[in-house]
């Protein structure tokens, strides 16, 4: 692109278009880069503007409706992630701890040191322990989730 400016360009474009050169014109351009490349770019554009198109373009509101809905589905995903990360980690922790607690003699290191950890009961562990364990454990994996289940407005 030619950054020189010529006072004759617009008389060049002129004559292209009519297709009526004075000579004085036509020997201007021949030594002026400017006025060629003016005369070369009146002379291609009609045949740019000739070639097919290969297909329209979509509206500008079909555009910023894709891109509101790529928006919209990247912040679903991060939630997704979140969110199944969060119930992996519980649920593996609910597996470990009903292992543990249903079948102690596969770990008796381990129930050894979670027993002497825990106050002694009078009847030792109380049926609803589990419950309130489960309960504890849903309402955890609620709060890590949370905006999943209640999203925002």
């Amino acid at each position: 692109m030619n950054k020189t400016l010529c006072p004759r360009e617009h008389e060049v474009v002129n004559a292209m278009k009519s297709g009526q050169w004075i000579e004085e014109l036509h020997s201007h351009t021949e030594g002026c880069p400017a006025c060629r490349e003016a005369m070369m770019l009146v002379g291609t554009m009609p045949r740019l503007a000739d070639l097919p198109v290969a297909h329209p373009l979509p509206s500008h509101r079909l555009i910023w409706l894709k891109a509101q809905y790529a928006r919209r589905q990247q912040r679903v995903s991060n939630r997704d992630l979140i969110g199944l990360s969060g119930m992996t980690v519980v649920g593996t922790t609910i597996l470990l701890g009903i292992v543990v607690w249903r079948f102690p003699k596969l770990f008796p290191g381990v129930v050894s040191t979670i027993q002497s950890s825990i106050p002694e009961t009078p009847g030792g562990m109380s049926v609803t322990t589990p419950l309130i364990v489960f309960i504890v454990l849903v309402v955890f994996a609620w709060l890590i989730t949370r905006d999943r289940f209640l999203p925002e407005k």
